[in-house]
């Protein structure tokens, strides 16, 4: 499943988060068993067989999701866990996501840029993390991202 991230607290996570519920057939669900500020209360998902752009996955059969969509309070730099509050209702015992993605504000020498990359920090934690540790790796993923904002 891949787990989308959504904060309040940055404007154009939230715009990325819209323009994501507005491009597919999104199915609301609640989580009670965490605050709302911390991914709980309403969430989206995105079962396997919706249409979304893509061709559905072999898990589509299974009735599994595919995608959720949870929004957090703090800004996504801040975020610690993020991954805990995604595959259920957090009573269920659910799997951790396979792939956790975070919609956020970028920008560079040029501008405000739409891009995707991997987390982490190769030396000192300046925006958050911590020092020195990397996210592990998904190119496919990155490939795929990439291919779509065409």
């Amino acid at each position: 499943m891949l787990a989308i991230v959504v904060s309040r607290a940055d404007e154009a996570s939230e715009h990325v988060g819209e323009r994501l519920l507005e491009a597919a057939d999104w199915k609301t669900r609640t989580d009670d068993s965490r605050p709302d500020a911390e991914g709980g209360g309403e969430f989206h998902v995105l079962p396997a067989g919706a249409s979304a752009g893509a061709s559905p996955r072999p898990d589509a059969a299974r009735g599994v999701e595919r995608v959720e969509l949870r929004t957090f309070e703090a800004l996504h730099l801040r975020l610690d866990g993020a991954a805990e509050a995604f595959g259920g209702d957090g009573s269920d015992g659910a799997a951790s996501p396979d792939l956790l993605a975070f919609a956020s504000r970028h920008s560079g020498e040029t501008g405000p840029l739409l891009t995707a990359h991997f987390t982490g920090n190769v030396g000192a934690a300046e925006y958050g993390g911590r020092p020195g540790e990397l996210a592990a790796a998904a190119p496919a993923a990155l490939d795929r991202a990439i291919e779509a904002f065409d």
